[in-house]
């Protein structure tokens, strides 16, 4: 739900904002960028931990002697 959000957010007010100092105008990024980009490392952290990655599904070891074929290949490869 945050990263729906903040993608929201962010199509609708931009990457930056422009704040006027003494010397001119600043560039700055929004804030919703960083909280994003937070966001989005967080529910990576997530697939990974839950094996939902192929790399994550990798690692996993059975202790099972029969090889059963992982019902997720068809989806991810």
């Amino acid at each position: 739900a945050d990263i729906l959000q903040l993608r929201d957010t962010i199509a609708m007010e931009g990457r930056t904002y422009t704040v006027q100092t003494d010397g001119g105008f600043l560039i700055k990024p929004h804030p919703a960028v960083a909280m994003l980009a937070d966001a989005d490392r967080r529910f990576k952290s997530y697939l990974v931990e839950f094996g939902l990655t192929p790399a994550a599904r990798t690692k996993v070891n059975t202790h099972d002697g029969n090889k059963e074929e992982d019902p997720l290949s068809q989806f991810f490869g």
